[in-house]
């Protein structure tokens, strides 16, 4: 989840941006704040978009997880009671796939 921690500030004047806002990424499970700088070129984080039926690109709910297990148990636990169309996942890559496993159990 993205949380705006800061509004951006414009000049009165001129209506120039003169401070950027500030926001920072939560995990939609757990609440922990999670680093949002690249490693190796990947985010730190997982992040998944979930579609509405009449995919609405308005309407598309992003959520973002810290790790396989709160992101798997998110699912077990809100997505049997909820219509959607359809749900982009983060790449599995070869290092998570134990973890993601394990977590499907």
């Amino acid at each position: 989840m993205i949380q705006e921690t800061r509004k951006a500030e414009t000049c009165p004047s001129c209506n120039r941006i003169t401070y950027n806002s500030e926001h920072r990424i939560t995990c939609d499970s757990c609440g922990k704040t999670m680093n949002e700088e690249l490693l190796n070129g990947e985010r730190q984080y997982l992040e998944v978009k979930i579609f509405p039926k009449n995919h609405s690109i308005s309407e598309v709910e992003e959520l973002d997880f810290c790790s396989w297990n709160h992101l798997i148990q998110w699912f077990k636990q809100i997505l049997p009671s909820r219509s959607y169309g359809f749900i982009t996942m983060p790449y599995l890559h070869e290092n998570d796939l134990t973890e993601f496993l394990n977590e499907l159990k």
